[in-house]
């Protein structure tokens, strides 16, 4: 695990994947936490993310659930990209 931030309001904590052979160990892991964080449905492709196009009103309820999810995804994808391993050339390992 990396640690990216140091201060506590921005403590990003990654499991990396360095893209050998640790695929099953870091896959279980990335899982558990993402379920642990409430995030399991938005990785496995169980909620519907809304498109980018469509404009949401934040005082709508479906709305606002859909911006929930919205930054669910969000959050995910960067915790994903965050998670690879790169070398010194910032070519993934």
């Amino acid at each position: 695990m990396v640690i990216i931030a140091k201060d506590a309001d921005t403590l990003i904590k990654v499991i990396q994947f360095s893209g050998k052979k640790d695929w099953a160990v870091w896959e279980e892991n990335f899982l558990k936490k993402d379920k642990r964080k409430g995030f399991m449905d938005v990785m496995l492709g169980k909620l519907t993310i809304p498109k980018s196009t469509e404009v949401l009103d934040d005082k709508n309820e479906v709305d606002k659930q859909k911006l929930r999810i919205e930054g669910l995804n969000d959050f995910v994808y960067s915790e994903l990209i965050l998670s690879f391993a790169y070398t010194d050339a910032g070519k993934v390992d």
